[in-house]
């Protein structure tokens, strides 16, 4: 049995629609101390291939309980990218105030406990 490297993620409800319908495939968190440590190989420097972790799956969980909406998503990569603005097809806009961690999501791999309505 081979052990996996997770990365845990809580979203907002919004968020967690999108990314499971498909539509958001990357995650962005800020670029701060806590997400520095969280997702990037401080064993290397800044500017090698592999500054950042590489993780099997992400775990995203609508809410702190036992029961709240669950899923598994391939991870692809992280990078960074400069502050912009995101218009999702449904309408939704993100906009990133500052430079951000960029994490782009695979194939979904599992949803439990999710009611779309």
């Amino acid at each position: 049995m081979t052990n996996k490297k997770i990365l845990y993620l809580t979203l907002k409800r919004e968020w967690f629609d999108l990314v499971a319908s498909g539509v958001k495939k990357r995650e962005f968190r800020l670029i701060t101390t806590y997400w520095y440590k969280r997702l990037s190989n401080i064993d290397v420097p800044v500017d090698h291939p592999d500054r950042f972790l590489k993780f099997d799956e992400i775990h995203f969980r609508n809410g702190y309980r036992t029961d709240s909406p669950f899923m598994r998503v391939k991870h692809i990569k992280t990078d960074t990218t400069p502050p912009k603005l995101i218009t999702y097809p449904n309408g939704v806009k993100l906009h990133l105030q500052g430079s951000c961690y960029e994490i782009f999501l695979g194939d979904i791999l599992e949803i439990k406990n999710y009611n779309k309505n």
